[in-house]
């Protein structure tokens, strides 16, 4: 077990506070199809957070991992979001 740091569990405040907001003007955002990335790509960061945090907690060893294999699913999504709306409008051929 390692000893609990407050900066984590700002981390995550902040991050439901942020998730708060989108959940609640979702539909005043511009849909387009890609949306749906953007939006998995910050839950993936939301669940890394929670984890960093649980980590002191509890199954240390669990939660590191998941800490991380959602930090890089998150980086995947954001990379396919951003390739993705690049190519929509023509920046990249």
């Amino acid at each position: 077990m390692r000893t609990f740091q407050e900066g984590e569990l700002v981390m995550l405040l902040i991050g439901m506070g942020v998730l708060t907001f989108l959940l609640r003007f979702r539909k005043g955002f511009k849909e387009t199809s890609e949306l749906h990335l953007l939006f998995l790509s910050f839950y993936s960061f939301l669940l890394s957070w929670l984890f960093t945090v649980l980590e002191s907690f509890v199954l240390y060893s669990l939660m590191n991992i998941l800490e991380h294999v959602f930090y890089v699913v998150s980086g995947v999504l954001m990379a396919i979001w951003c390739f993705r709306i690049s190519k929509t409008r023509g920046a990249v051929d």
